[in-house]
């Protein structure tokens, strides 16, 4: 018999369902018997993983039933994410009380770091609001720093400690051969500020007359040039098989905000695709392909092309694609990141009284 986990997850409508879906699949591989609890109600489902696996096991609860809720469970009680919608919810219904069993934070993004950075700009138009706020994240950094933690990457583990968990992805298997002279390149997610992809398609414009093409996986902005393809936001699978079908995938990241302590879930789904990864040289980023890609400095347009040209050929694509999916499958994987889990759930046992 399985041992239950409950998941407190927050706004199922925006891309944090992501993360949801990695530790929901982790837990799995790791024995347990997730359910995936989340107090924002009247809110859609993100539209890449409406239907999908951990949409499906979804339940929706009033927060003033959430402490009912998580005794109905026993088990481990993992937080994805410490934001007000879920570590907050988890907060302010067993009023700062913890659940009887372990309780593990998981941290995948610097949101507090970048939440607590809005605030101090929001001091100056709205100062009432932004001590509220400034003392919610206080009390959350604060309840983060007291349980066992994961993160996804070194970055955030040098501020919270705990245990590396990265992004876990199924193995779909490698994508088509690297043949083509004239690759398509992909930009596949949101198009936020801190992405780049202005820089990107400024240097597939450069390189359009060798044949190269571009396909984003967003709603077009402006006019559309004749290399590029606009496909609007996709589902889990159309997603995927884009990746798969693509030549380069392409992760400009910026070296600002959000973007210096992310690993992009993309860049997981390219290398286990055996894409040729061209991105920025974010530690994040560069921790993760650990030499498999092609990296070049954030924000520079000139670096971008030249490692667009360097990929151009379908030879240097197969290498670079299989090295990189050879260490997604060791690192990357569900089955690869249960035991880590499986720790982390130990080490929050231990701090029970």
């Amino acid at each position: 018999m399985t041992t239950p986990m409950t998941l407190v997850v927050g706004d199922p409508a925006n891309n944090q369902l992501g993360r949801v879906q990695s530790v929901y699949r982790t837990a799995l591989e790791a024995g347990y018997r997730p359910r995936v609890l989340t107090t924002v109600r009247g809110t859609t489902t993100w539209a890449p993983l409406r239907g999908s696996d951990v949409d499906l096991v979804l339940e929706r609860v009033d927060p003033r039933h959430l402490p009912a809720a998580l005794a109905a469970g026993t088990g481990p009680v993992v937080v994805v994410k410490p934001r007000w919608d879920s570590l907050g919810a988890l907060m302010s219904a067993t009023g700062g009380a913890p659940p009887a069993g372990p309780v593990v934070v998981d941290v995948d993004d610097p949101d507090l770091e970048e939440l607590r950075a809005d605030v101090r700009r929001q001091f100056r138009t709205s100062p009432g609001r932004a001590v509220v706020r400034w003392r919610r994240y206080a009390r959350m950094r604060s309840a983060v720093r007291a349980h066992t933690c994961t993160v996804s990457n070194p970055v955030l583990h040098r501020t919270y400690g705990g245990l590396v968990l990265p992004h876990a992805r199924p193995d779909r298997g490698p994508g088509l051969p690297h043949t083509t002279q004239q690759p398509t390149v992909a930009f596949i997610g949101s198009p936020k500020p801190h992405k780049g992809l202005d820089l990107l398609r400024a240097a597939v414009a450069r390189l359009a007359h060798l044949g190269y093409r571009l396909v984003v996986t967003a709603e077009p902005v402006g006019p559309v040039p004749p290399w590029e393809r606009w496909t609007g936001p996709l589902d889990e699978a159309s997603s995927m098989e884009l990746l798969q079908t693509s030549d380069v995938v392409a992760l400009p990241s910026l070296d600002r905000g959000w973007g210096r302590a992310q690993l992009p879930m993309k860049l997981v789904d390219a290398m286990l695709a055996g894409r040729a990864v061209v991105a920025s040289r974010i530690e994040p980023i560069s921790w993760a392909l650990a030499g498999s890609g092609v990296l070049v400095a954030p924000g520079s347009e000139t670096e971008l092309v030249d490692a667009l040209v360097a990929v151009g050929d379908p030879h240097e694509r197969q290498r670079l694609g299989d090295r990189a999916r050879q260490l997604a499958l060791g690192t990357f994987t569900p089955a690869a990141l249960a035991p880590t889990l499986l720790r982390a759930v130990e080490e929050a046992a231990r701090r029970l009284p």
